[in-house]
C-alpha cells in the first residue's frame, strides 16, 4: 500500500507527541488506536516514520504490556488495558463530575442529546453525554474525537477563544 493509502484509512495524523522514546511510542499507540482497521506491521512502519528495529522494539513492550494485541493475522490492535485507562480517566474525571448535574438539568429542559467535550488542538473530545429519548438523535461516542469545525460543541467552543487562540487554531 501506498503511503497516502494507509493516511486515508486512519481518521487522524497522530499528534506530534515529541522525539524521545515516551513520545514515539505514543505515537505509535495512536495510530493503533485510530486506525479504522487492525495494521500490520508494514502499516505502522510507513505510518510512523520510525526505524524498522525501533518500531519492532516499541510494538514488543506495548504487546508486553497489553496496551496492543497482535492477532492471527499478525495485525495490530488497541489492548484491553487501554480500555482500564479510559475507563479511570472517564470515570475520575472532575470536569465531568462538575458538570453533570448541570448536563441533566439542561436535557430535561430540552429533552435533547446533551454532550460534554474538551477542546484539544484542532478537535473536540467527547467527554460525557447524556442521551434523548427520541427517536431521531445524534449518534456520538464518549471518548470520540471530531474537528472541531465539524461540531455544534466545536463551534461553541470556538466561539469563546480569544482572537490569539483562536488564530492558532485557523492554521
Amino acid at each position: 500500500m501506498e503511503r497516502d493509502e494507509l493516511a486515508v484509512s486512519s481518521p487522524a495524523e497522530p499528534q506530534n507527541s515529541g522525539t524521545g522514546t515516551l513520545g514515539k511510542v505514543l505515537s505509535v499507540l495512536e495510530i493503533v488506536a485510530t486506525a479504522e482497521r487492525p495494521l500490520r506491521f508494514s502499516d505502522i512502519l510507513v505510518l510512523s516514520g520510525q526505524p524498522r528495529g525501533t518500531l519492532h522494539r516499541q510494538l514488543s513492550h506495548l504487546l508486553e504490556e497489553g496496551l496492543l494485541t497482535q492477532g492471527r493475522d499478525l495485525c495490530y490492535e488497541p489492548g484491553l488495558r487501554l480500555l482500564k485507562f479510559a475507563y479511570r480517566a472517564w470515570s475520575k474525571n472532575q470536569f465531568r463530575a462538575v458538570a453533570a448535574p448541570h448536563l441533566r438539568r439542561l436535557h430535561e429542559e430540552t429533552g435533547e442529546t446533551i454532550h460534554l467535550g474538551v477542546l484539544r488542538g484542532t478537535e473536540i473530545i467527547y467527554v460525557d453525554k447524556v442521551e434523548s429519548r427520541q427517536t431521531v438523535r445524534m449518534e456520538s461516542q464518549i471518548g470520540n474525537a471530531s474537528p472541531v469545525y465539524c461540531t455544534g460543541l466545536g463551534k461553541a467552543a470556538l466561539s469563546v477563544l480569544p482572537s490569539a487562540r483562536l488564530c492558532r487554531h485557523a492554521r
